[in-house]
């Protein structure tokens, strides 16, 4: 039983830990308007990690948002998603799932680059 409880233990600190080390700066999003929020979880089949991001837009405009996430490895920049772009409605929401491959061990962090944001009259229909 008592290895039991220290095995549950165990496994509880090390996820606490892990996910304590990655972080995603979405201040500079918040600060425009939208609500984010972040679920970072290892991949189970891979080393890999998934970052599930929902944003928000809690303005009473339409924006375009326009963005790159960069994956830093002991400060280091190792990888970066494909620029993204989106147009939200007032009070809409997006999801994405970003797979990030670190080929390094270590604390990693997720920044938020090339962050743009545009008021729009309307969306288009076509645009993403």
């Amino acid at each position: 039983m008592r290895a039991i409880i220290t095995t549950v233990l165990m496994i509880l600190a090390a996820f606490t830990f892990s996910t304590c080390l990655a972080q995603v700066n979405i201040k500079s999003m918040e600060d425009r308007g939208f609500v984010v929020k972040k679920n970072f979880k290892s991949y189970k089949k891979t080393k890999s990690q998934v970052l599930k991001l929902k944003i928000k837009n809690v303005t009473e405009k339409h924006q375009e948002l326009n963005f790159q996430l960069y994956l830093y490895v002991n400060g280091i920049a190792e990888s970066m998603s494909e620029e993204k772009s989106e147009c939200l409605a007032p009070k809409k929401k997006v999801k994405y799932r970003f797979l990030f491959e670190p080929e390094n061990r270590g604390d990693f962090r997720v920044e938020l680059e090339k962050l743009a944001v545009k008021e729009l009259d309307t969306c288009s229909p076509e645009a993403k």
